[in-house]
C-alpha cells in the first residue's frame, strides 16, 4: 500500500522532524509499504505554507491511505491533510499514542521484558494488534513477576 505521512513540521527542529517522520517512515517500509513523507521537501522561505500543501496533496493523491503522527492534531497543515484524505476516501491511519502502550510497562520489568513490549507493540500491523500484543505479554510479565517475588 502507499501510505502518506502526516503531523506537525512547522515550527519545530527539522532534524527533530526528519527523526520523526523517518521512524515511521522504517516502520511502515518493514511492513512492505511504499511511503511518502513531506519532511523531504527542501525548505525555502519564499514558498508559501498553501504551495507546499499543493505538493503535499499531489502526494496524497497517489497513495492509499494517510498515516498520521500522534502530533497531527497540533499542525494546520496535517489536520488540513486530513480534511483533504477524507474528502478523496482514502484510509487514514492512526500513529497510537505513546502513552497507550507506555500504561502496559512497569518499571520493575527487566530491560529485555521492556524491549520484548515495545518490539511486540511496534511491529504489529494495526494500533490494536499491538496493544493487544504488549497487553497480552505485559499481562505475563506481570504475573511471572509476582510469582518470582512469592
Amino acid at each position: 500500500m502507499k501510505i502518506y505521512i502526516a503531523g506537525k513540521i512547522s515550527g519545530l527542529n527539522r532534524d527533530d522532524v526528519i527523526k520523526k517522520f523517518e521512524a515511521a517512515q522504517k516502520s511502515l517500509v518493514t511492513k512492505g509499504h511504499q511511503v511518502f513523507i513531506p519532511c523531504v521537501l527542501p525548505a525555502y522561505e519564499e514558498v508559501s505554507h498553501e504551495d507546499y500543501l499543493h505538493i503535499c496533496y499531489a502526494m496524497i493523491d497517489i497513495c492509499d491511505a494517510v498515516y498520521l503522527l500522534s502530533d497531527w492534531k497540533k499542525s494546520k497543515g496535517a489536520i488540513l491533510e486530513f480534511d483533504y484524505a477524507q474528502q478523496n476516501k482514502k484510509k487514514i491511519i492512526y500513529q497510537a499514542p505513546v502513552n497507550l502502550f507506555k500504561m502496559f510497562i512497569n518499571k520493575d520489568f527487566p530491560d529485555e521484558i521492556q524491549n520484548k513490549l515495545e518490539y511486540a507493540y511496534r511491529n504489529a500491523r494495526t494500533k490494536e494488534e499491538g496493544l493487544f500484543k504488549a497487553g497480552f505479554l505485559a499481562a505475563m510479565a506481570k504475573k511471572q513477576h509476582k510469582d518470582e517475588q512469592l
